[in-house]
């Protein structure tokens, strides 16, 4: 599958610092958003170092499939699977040696959401409260699950949606790369068309606005690039308060890799 993308990372309105970090290359399929906890140095240093050892390993398989994967196999999993797990174990290790190692960002922690496209194919690999959401036939769908307090009351049916977007612990997060020794990964995989659209994003998106006003946002700037489409975003989450980092990044699947 062709691919097209665009992004935009900007602090918000409250914060100071950024501290979120992504990657998004068209050519190697691979996107990612993380979102940094622990303060100015330590959550940008999370993110940052979680982002480049992810990146890192799975360039690494894409040039020599043979590797050995560090961690072993999950004989549950697919191979793309397999590999995004890989890098995610990795990344935690690099974050938590990190935070141990110096006391200055003990403690810190980041979430990392990625999505590694393999021609018709999408594999999702998950920690935190980042998001990926699939536009299809304009129709917006949330793919991955919050690892938060306030998303596991919503599954359990203690806490409306609603409710769970504006509770005052929705930034507790139960589930992050640093700040354990091991990590567990949510991963899938799926399907995708011709003209389906993903979306990666941090919290500074989602708790901002709702999941109508961003399909809003999105068709009403459907005929714009997809960097003035991210921006409209981030504006509208800036709009609403802007009380956090926002990273937005848009992946569309342009076409079959053999059309000209």
């Amino acid at each position: 599958m062709r691919l097209a993308c665009g992004l935009r990372s900007d602090a918000g309105r409250v914060r100071l610092a950024n501290e979120d970090s992504f990657y998004a290359s068209a050519s190697n399929g691979l996107f990612i958003v993380a979102d940094g906890m622990g303060g100015h140095a330590g959550g940008s240093v999370a993110s940052q170092t979680a982002v480049e050892a992810f990146v890192d390993y799975v360039l690494r398989y894409m040039r020599n499939p043979e590797i050995t994967p560090p961690y072993g196999l999950a004989m549950d999993l697919t191979s793309p699977e397999n590999v995004l797990r890989a890098a995610m174990m990795i990344g935690n290790s690099k974050v938590f040696e990190l935070s141990e190692a110096d006391p200055s960002l003990s403690g810190m922690g980041t979430t990392l959401t990625a999505a590694w496209i393999l021609d018709r194919e999408v594999c999702i690999a998950h920690v935190g409260d980042t998001r990926i959401y699939l536009a299809h036939e304009g129709v917006l769908n949330l793919l991955t699950k919050d690892h938060s307090w306030v998303f596991e009351q919503y599954n359990e049916g203690i806490l409306t949606y609603e409710e769970a977007r504006i509770h005052p612990m929705k930034h507790l997060i139960t589930r992050s790369l640093g700040t354990k020794g091991f990590i567990q990964t949510d991963t899938q995989r799926l399907l995708v068309e011709q003209n389906d659209l993903l979306l990666l994003c941090s919290d500074g998106l989602t708790n901002m606005i709702d999941d109508d006003e961003i399909a809003a946002s999105l068709r009403n700037n459907s005929l714009e690039s997809l960097d003035v489409q991210c921006d409209a975003l981030v504006e509208d989450a800036n709009q609403a308060g802007g009380t956090d980092n926002i990273t937005v990044v848009l992946v569309r699947m342009v076409g079959a890799l053999d059309e000209r």
